[in-house]
């Protein structure tokens, strides 16, 4: 649709053989090597997540790569930010052996639970649709991503009938809705629903949440999205292992016809 319109269609894919790069005017090729030393029950799990990291990578990498070109950022800038990237993703494993035990711990409150809210603003309100999309694709449980100040706004109100039912997992970074985060965790417990925030070690003050995970690293809310997203894949992943389900991601029983056969536009000109 966009190509019919004149617009340049630039993929982003694992695939060189693919539709998607098939189909674009140009790609970037950013492959996901396999994991064989996985068993197969995990290895989708860490395939699912490391693509997540890659593509985000891949989308800063471009986004910078244009600043440059646009003489809106200076290469040395540019470096240090994709430097910072880096370092995020590759403390990812650290962070997970650091907070796995309380990620069991709160596993063991919620796993009466089937309902889950994620909420974040700014860059935290995409940190928070992925969670969703996790708690979705691997248990699952219906996981509702919203932005912080629509919850202030409408399931403050199903907490006060749901009460503890209504648990949600607050992404808090430092940043500019660091704030408006630490409102919400209050207004939640005052509400009589749960809180549980993801936020950086040194940075927010939640007295009233039900638990926090303290997140070392860069206190940076742009870089925030490469790591803000593990408690809750460690939540998944034990929730899973409580619940006796298989902790691997759900496979599709359509033969991918809804998301890849359905009727779709391929031309602007047929829109209504």
């Amino acid at each position: 649709m966009a190509r019919s319109k004149g617009v340049l269609a630039l993929g982003i894919t694992g695939s060189e053989s693919g539709p998607l790069a098939a189909l674009a005017d140009s790609y970037v090729y950013r492959p996901v090597c396999d994991l064989p030393q996985i068993s197969e029950t995990g290895r989708g799990i860490f395939m699912n997540m490391n693509e997540f990291l890659v593509t985000m990578y891949s989308l800063y990498f471009l986004g910078l790569s244009i600043g440059i070109s646009n003489k809106r950022i200076g290469e040395d800038q540019a470096g240090t930010i994709l430097s910072d990237c880096e370092t995020a993703i590759r403390s990812i494993g650290e962070l997970a052996a650091v907070h796995e035990q309380q990620a069991v711990e709160v596993a063991g409150e919620l796993s009466d639970l089937d309902t889950i809210w994620i909420i974040g603003a700014g860059p935290s309100h995409g940190t928070a649709c992925y969670c969703a999309a996790k708690f979705h694709e691997q248990l699952p449980w219906n996981g509702i991503p919203e932005d912080l100040e629509e919850w202030a706004h409408l399931q403050y109100f199903l907490t006060l009938s749901w009460k503890q039912r209504s648990t949600v997992i607050v992404i808090a970074p430092p940043g500019n809705s660091l704030d408006r985060a630490e409102e919400l965790v209050e207004g939640i417990a005052g509400a009589g629903g749960r809180a549980i925030v993801v936020a950086h070690q040194g940075h927010g003050e939640f007295p009233l949440a039900t638990n926090t995970f303290r997140l070392s690293g860069i206190a940076n809310e742009f870089l925030s999205a490469f790591t803000y997203h593990l408690p809750a894949q460690l939540l998944i992943l034990h929730l899973a292992s409580q619940l006796g389900i298989e902790p691997y991601a759900l496979r599709r029983a359509d033969g991918y016809k809804l998301i890849r056969h359905g009727v779709v536009l391929d031309n602007a000109q047929n829109l209504a």
